[in-house]
């Protein structure tokens, strides 16, 4: 008798395919990505139901627009609204949710998400929370221009557009240079100074941006200005108990300490100040000058 041999072959799963994707995106606006049904042969097959698909991305950001359906009876389905908000690159895979049993496609090829159009000004570094009176702050502004997923605008005219920025909460001027042009839209402040002492300083940037405009941004928290403590002159205490005003002058001073005279004991034009407040004297007992200083005021008496 003669023998047949029989050889078996088993064929491989069905899967998903990625097919299309773009060359380049833009963070926050819509591309297209194609998913087919195949078989191990790399035939594409129709589906026997519905097939819900998933796209996904191992990467940071936030992929959007990223379900779809292949139609039963047909092979594929083109993702027209799939975003991503993230200026890095991406690669995706497809995953069935619902429908007929294939399994995951691999991974695309890689394209680049670029920034979408400037519509921010974001400050990434804070000016020093205390600086001292008209010395640059040690810690100097930063701002940078970014789309409306916090990207940094790095290309176009906006990403060198001009960073204005100015005093705009508390007293004295600001000194320095003002207006600095973006590099890549980041902008650094170099020499910033404020002339005037006080607890509530807010500076305001501003710039002018191709789509939205003018955009402006503020510093939080607010921020101090401090005196120099080497420019105060020498000091006696004042012995001296109850209210007082601007007309009184005082006969006599006494020990080497400044006198830090509580809230309730003192008052500038018949308004009593809202913080402690030191009182000092310089020069000689029959030639005095009496001051008065605190974050609000900074008054001199001569007698």
């Amino acid at each position: 008798n003669g023998q047949v041999t029989l050889t078996y072959f088993v064929a491989g799963a069905n899967q998903l395919v990625i097919t299309s994707v773009p060359a380049s995106a833009t963070a926050g606006a819509d591309f297209s990505v194609t998913v087919q049904a195949q078989d191990s042969d790399d035939n594409p097959i129709n589906v026997a139901a519905d097939t819900e698909i998933l796209l996904t991305t191992l990467s940071s950001g936030t992929l959007s627009g990223n379900t779809g359906t292949i139609t039963m009876g047909t092979d594929s389905v083109t993702l027209t609204g799939v975003q991503y908000d993230q200026v890095e690159s991406i690669a995706l895979t497809a995953e069935v949710t619902s429908g007929d049993v294939l399994d995951n496609s691999l991974a695309s090829s890689s394209f680049a998400v670029d920034h979408g159009p400037a519509s921010q000004l974001v400050f990434i570094t804070q000016p020093s929370s205390s600086s001292t009176i008209s010395v640059p702050f040690a810690v100097q502004p930063v701002l940078q221009i970014m789309d409306a997923f916090g990207n940094l605008v790095t290309t176009g005219a906006d990403a060198t557009a001009t960073v204005d920025i100015s005093l705009t909460t508390g007293t004295g001027t600001l000194g320095g240079t003002t207006s600095v042009a973006a590099v890549g839209g980041q902008a650094d402040f170099t020499d910033l100074f404020i002339d005037d002492f006080g607890t509530d300083k807010v500076l305001t940037a501003s710039v002018t941006l191709t789509g939205p405009g003018l955009v402006t941004t503020d510093t939080s928290p607010a921020f101090e200005i401090v005196r120099d403590p080497a420019e105060q002159p020498l000091r006696w205490a004042i012995d001296m108990t109850g209210v007082w005003d601007t007309n009184t002058l005082w006969k006599t001073a006494s020990a080497a300490d400044v006198t830090v005279i509580p809230t309730d004991q003192l008052r500038f034009d018949d308004t009593y100040l809202t913080a402690d407040t030191t009182v000092s004297v310089s020069g000689t007992v029959t030639s005095r000058n009496v001051q008065i200083a605190n974050d609000l005021f900074n008054y001199t008496f001569d007698g």
